[in-house]
């Protein structure tokens, strides 16, 4: 990073590459100003180069290299090392490629990559590993045979061609292993593992911190990594593997397309419209589509969106695209649909089919091609560099098949090839190269996917109703964006970037910090409104719920540009009313603030839109209610300790039995009576935030005095096991909560401290002995603070295999192992203070995240420098502390929580137990 008149200019990465003997390609990226070494491994087979053998298996061959191997027998070896070093190492496998990510302190990197090297080359692949992984495997099968993602995958796999790779199941479970003996699945990992870890398929990027190893480390280093991955497989037995891995057939042969796919979806309404795209130029591919989608998901008067939301057919519309390989692209929209919308959808289907007519009738101005550029250019000036890790994941992915020095390139928008490009891609958007999907209760089914049991059924094209001829609908193309602007001009420098300026009145209160020492004309802007109106009975908080996401449907429309000028909005709840976030380039960003303000003010929901999104609002808490235990048993815990705090139960129950009445009485009872907070860091004049403050002031203006109400918790029980009952979950799913108080005196930062240190502590170890050792689960952790602003640890697992006792036996040894490492190593506690420092610390340059640290502590003397006493308590926290906190974790007749959905009473955890049924 450079400085160039007083503005910041992001340099290159610096990247040296080596081609090794054994064909490996090898990148050293130098990084700057990093804490943290990295190395990224990619490999160029993947679930394809698996077709030859059960289904899943590269899945397997993945879990199988992360235990024993011929060096390092012991499977938790590298968690602990990395432990040690404040590590991390992950590992995915997709259609054609295998990945793993390591990272760690700089002084541990040599080490760990010793050990990696040794589970990717000579893994053991032992019969009671492989039992035990594909027993994991079944389990993480388990826990997301309903997530709907995975579900309609199913359905896709099910439809597409069976000759291609596609079709097969890649995750893999207890069936599709069990076709073969322990012995036979043994002989082939070692034969896959043979082909897939060879020099030619690999390419890593090592992030090092600049200067970090002398001339002879690197050196070893490559010689590590050559030696690592020189197996010579017979060449029969690759050709077979590559046979099988052929995808040069298409994904959907020509009669499979132009169909409809009903498939059965338990709570919502949804239609996908799947447009396949051959012979596409990747030079021009990503410019025109990122122009397509952004127009066809558009919020503006007469586009799509906009006229299908008026037939109140939908609730929302995405598009995105993703590339298939072979010069073919995939062009989706995906429609959620109204109760409406769903006995409509082939008219929907109509609709888009007439979009896309008008497209090709009219064509797309050149200057809107332009204009993408210049949002490109200025969205890539304004975000966040890739970190050092990103970097080096993406170039050992581009090292596959791009030239070195086109490798850590940012991308770029380009006006004259997309432009080019349209002709080509618009006349291919059309019925006859579709799938349409429509999920849905009301599918009509015939037929049921394997293992995840998806009902479905297709239609050709001719089998359905035949679509109506082109509707005479009017449709127009979104505005020239006002929010776009060249002038991002910085202001002149009046205080200090720590220089607090307090503007109060009756009303509004606001805090200001001037901030362009990085040279970026951007800012962000907070503003608060309580409102007594939204908050006191559960009929105003189901209330506020409809209508703001009425609202910030009617905002999306009103100001659907202002994200492609770097300006971004949101509009939330919070617990005593609503807050306005702006961020992004500050030009006109005040301006934007005052008009949303102004929407906001003037908004009233319509009965229709109401009855809409009153409808989502249930489904989606029905929705947590029944797929997101977590959720709720955390939501139990804050509705528990804190005061007045109403639960998920009670407003659901409020939104079943709203009306329009309500919605009417409440909404028009809203700012008549405010407090306003507001908080702005960034590229603004003082003379601009007095002219802010003023237009504040007059567009809530004073009639009585509103304080502003806080948080209350109540007591924490001792020894309390409150059990809860979800009868439509079968995981065990267990919360175990903590608090850390060592004495009634102990301040709020002291228990943040605490908590944050026993987070770090216990979450490597948590995960070794729940998820390694006792295979107990795939969804687990530890949490710091799960109730509000009241600090405590949480530690929590959902189990497929396991019963409640089991797991708080398991959870107990969490806590046994962390007071063993913090007494007998007493390294320990520096080293997780220093990181907890760093991490509680905004950096610098990170303007969002010290506005938004800043926000968090408003009512502070001096906002911007209050993680400072947060940073004290933790150096401040000693080892006899932690020590006694532990001990009182383990006391279960004080100090702590625990949640379940176990069925049965658990009387050997407590004698406390609290039965509570759950609506």
């Amino acid at each position: 990073m450079q400085t160039q008149n007083n503005k910041v200019v992001e340099t290159p990465p610096k990247l040296t590459f080596f081609i090794l003997k054994n064909g490996l390609k090898l990148a050293i990226l130098h990084a700057k100003n990093s804490r943290k070494a990295s190395v990224s491994i990619n490999i160029n087979k993947g679930h394809y180069h698996a077709s030859a053998y059960p289904e899943g298996f590269a899945h397997l061959l993945e879990h199988m290299l992360f235990n024993a191997s011929e060096h390092y027998n012991e499977t938790h070896v590298l968690d602990e090392h990395l432990g040690d070093y404040h590590g991390q190492i992950n590992a995915w496998t997709q259609d054609e490629t295998t990945h793993f990510q390591l990272s760690c302190d700089p002084s541990g990197m040599m080490k760990a990559c010793e050990i990696l090297l040794d589970r990717l080359n000579a893994p053991l692949l032992t019969l009671n590993d492989i039992e035990k992984e594909i027993q994991a495997i079944d389990a993480e099968f388990k826990l997301k045979i309903n997530d709907p993602v995975s579900r309609l995958l199913s359905v896709q796999k099910a439809i597409c061609n069976q000759q291609h790779p596609f079709s097969r199941f890649s995750t893999g479970n207890a069936t599709t292993f069990s076709v073969s003996s322990l012995s036979n699945i043994q002989r082939m990992l070692r034969e896959l593992h043979s082909v897939v870890m060879q020099g030619k398929h690999v390419c890593v990027c090592l992030s090092l911190p600049e200067n970090l190893l002398h001339d002879n480390e690197l050196a070893e280093l490559a010689s590590m990594f050559e030696e690592s991955f020189s197996h010579k497989p017979l060449k029969a037995l690759e050709e077979r593997i590559e046979k099988a891995a052929n995808t040069q057939r298409p994904i959907y042969k020509y009669e499979q397309m132009n169909a409809i796919v009903h498939v059965k979806q338990a709570h919502h309404h949804q239609l996908m419209k799947s447009y396949i795209l051959h012979k596409i130029d990747k030079q021009g591919a990503d410019s025109l589509l990122v122009l397509l989608t952004h127009m066809i998901e558009s919020k503006h008067l007469n586009g799509l969106h906009n006229v299908l939301l008026t037939h109140n057919y939908i609730t929302d519309l995405h598009c995105y695209y993703k590339s298939l390989g072979n010069a073919c692209y995939e062009l989706c929209l995906s429609v959620e649909l109204s109760e409406q919308g769903a006995k409509h959808y082939l008219q929907i289907m109509q609709y888009i089919n007439d979009y896309f007519a008008y497209l090709r009738d009219i064509g797309i101005e050149k200057w809107r091609f332009r204009e993408k550029a210049m949002q490109f250019t200025l969205q890539a000036s304004l975000n966040k560099s890739a970190g050092n890790e990103e970097i080096a994941l993406n170039v050992s992915h581009q090292m596959h098949t791009l030239a070195f020095n086109e490798c850590g390139k940012e991308d770029s928008y380009n006006t004259e090839d997309a432009y080019n490009l349209l002709p080509q891609v618009i006349k291919q958007i059309k019925e006859k190269q579709s799938i349409c999907y429509f999920l849905s209760p009301l599918a009509e089914t015939n037929s049921s996917t394997d293992h995840y049991q998806t009902e479905f059924a297709v239609f050709s094209g001719h089998a359905e109703p035949k679509l109506e001829a082109r509707i005479n609908t009017q449709f127009a193309l979104p505005r020239q964006n006002p929010f776009m602007s060249g002038q991002h001009a910085l202001v002149a420098q009046e205080f200090p970037h720590y220089h607090l300026v307090h503007l109060a009145s009756n009303t509004v209160n606001l805090k200001f910090y001037q901030d362009t020492q990085f040279g970026l004309a951007s800012g962000e802007c907070y503003i608060s409104i309580t409102d007594p109106n939204m908050y006191q009975t559960s009929q105003q908080v189901a209330v506020k719920r409809v209508w703001l996401a009425c609202l910030n449907e009617f905002l999306a429309a009103k100001f659907f540009d202002a994200k492609y000028a770097s300006i971004h909005f949101r509009v939330y709840p919070h617990h005593h009313g609503v807050s306005i976030h702006t961020s992004g380039m500050s030009e006109r960003q005040l301006l934007l603030c005052i008009e949303l303000i102004n929407a906001v003010k003037l908004f009233k929901a319509s009965e229709s839109q109401m009855q809409r999104h009153l409808q989502k609002c249930i489904a989606r808490m029905l929705s947590a209610t029944q797929q997101k235990p977590f959720n709720q048993l955390f939501g139990e815990l804050n509705t528990r300790y804190s005061e007045n705090l109403l639960s998920n139960a009670t407003i659901l129950r409020s939104l079943q039995s709203l009306t329009y009445a309500d919605v009417e009485a409440c909404q028009d009872q809203y700012f008549a009576h405010n407090y306003i907070e507001s908080l702005l860091v960034g590229n603004w004049s003082q003379m601009a935030i007095q002219r802010f403050n003023q237009q504040l002031n007059s567009r809530f203006i004073y009639k009585s005095s509103v304080t502003k109400p806080s948080a209350k918790h109540i007591s924490v029980k001792a020894g309390e096991h409150i059990h809860k009952t979800l009868p439509s979950i079968k995981e065990e799913n267990v919360i175990w909560h903590y608090i850390p108080q060592i004495s009634p005196s102990d301040q709020t930062l002291q228990l943040a401290a605490r908590s944050l240190i026993l987070e770090k502590l216990l979450a490597p170890i948590s995960f070794e002995v729940l998820r390694q050792q006792n295979k107990m689960g795939y969804m687990l952790g530890t949490g710091y603070k799960p109730i509000g602003s009241y600090p405590g640890i949480a530690l929590y697992i959902q189990s497929p295999s396991h019963e409640v006792t089991q797991i708080y036996a398991a959870m107990k040894n969490v806590v046994e192992h962390g007071a063993t490492t913090l007494a007998s190593d007493h390294e320990v506690l520096p080293h997780l203070v220093k990181e907890l420092c760093k991490q509680v610390t905004p950096k610098e340059k990170e303007l969002s995240q010290r506005a938004s640290r800043a926000w968090l502590h408003f009512e502070d003397e001096q906002p911007l420098s209050s993680y400072r006493a947060l940073r004290d308590a933790l150096l401040a926290t000693t080892t006899d502390e932690l020590n006694i906190c532990l001990k009182m974790m383990l006391d279960s007749t004080r100090g702590q929580t625990l949640l379940t959905q176990n069925t049965k009473p658990v009387s050997s955890l407590s004698k406390h137990v609290i039965l509570a049924e759950f609506y």
